[in-house]
């Protein structure tokens, strides 16, 4: 148990059907989780511009001829293919593995079985001047098929929420810029895309599949990998979701949040 002097503070935060709260706990930065977070903020910060790298290369690189392509749009469409390349292979393996088990369960199961493999096994597209935007699950698929370093130094889920951001961003980005064709008279400029973080750490976000909060009857504790922290008395009454990881000025704050097992009131 870590002796770090948490701050505690409840805030509400809207929810369809059970109302969502969140804790915040400040984690300072000599402690030993403090370090353990400004490394995973660091590599969270590394990933979400490798995410925009590959994404902005494929974006511009796949509208010029071969001989036009800058050294960066040449290794991320190298990179690209190669993963898509190997995902589909992958997936043929899938579909073959599927199509034998459905053959064994036979009639309505097995049949139903086989629809699903189908729609499993339909091929990823390679980036077109008509298709050149990446998927999520695409350029997910092209970092661990090509064993990308980045994402692969970052726990399970917590790399994959870190690029999902990063997309985020670019839908903001498109949807921005069709409001700007249809009003341009809102703007100062033509929307710009989304550039890379300059600061040397970004939040962070861990699922209660990769941090686990545990209540011990003296307070809860959150439990990653390697590191563990106390996050006060208060009683939580409810589910747990997930955590937020920040910098704040110079230390981490942790934004617990959870299910309180209340109905959201109408607005």
């Amino acid at each position: 148990m870590l002796s770090d002097r948490n701050v505690l503070s409840d805030s509400s935060l809207k929810g369809r059907r059970r109302r969502m709260r969140t804790r915040a706990c400040i984690i300072r930065k000599d402690s030993k989780a403090g370090r353990y977070f400004s490394d995973i903020c660091c590599k969270s910060k590394a990933l979400r511009n490798t995410t925009n790298f590959y994404i902005r290369n494929t974006y511009t690189g796949i509208m010029k001829s071969p001989e036009e392509r800058t050294d960066n749009e040449k290794e991320v469409l190298h990179n690209v293919v190669t993963g898509i390349k190997m995902y589909n292979e992958h997936k043929l393996v899938l579909f073959k593995k599927d199509i034998w088990k459905a053959r064994l369960t036979g009639g309505l199961g097995g049949h139903t079985a086989v629809l699903k493999a189908f729609k499993r096994s339909e091929p990823v597209r390679y980036p077109s001047r008509e298709n050149r935007m990446l998927t999520y699950e695409v350029l997910d698929a092209v970092f661990k098929f090509t064993k990308n370093p980045v994402y692969y130094s970052l726990p399970a889920q917590v790399n994959q929420n870190a690029m999902r951001k990063t997309f985020e961003a670019w839908k903001g980005y498109f949807s921005a810029l069709k409001d700007w064709r249809e009003h341009p008279g809102k703007y100062a400029a033509k929307p710009r895309i989304p550039g890379y973080i300059r600061s040397a750490e970004t939040t962070a976000w861990f699922t209660n599949q990769t941090a686990k909060l545990k209540d011990t009857g003296k307070g809860h504790v959150l439990s990653f990998i390697n590191t563990k922290v106390t996050v006060g008395c208060g009683h939580i009454p409810g589910t747990y979701v997930k955590t937020e990881v920040q910098p704040y000025h110079g230390d981490h704050r942790l934004l617990i949040t959870y299910k309180d097992g209340k109905a959201q009131a109408p607005e």
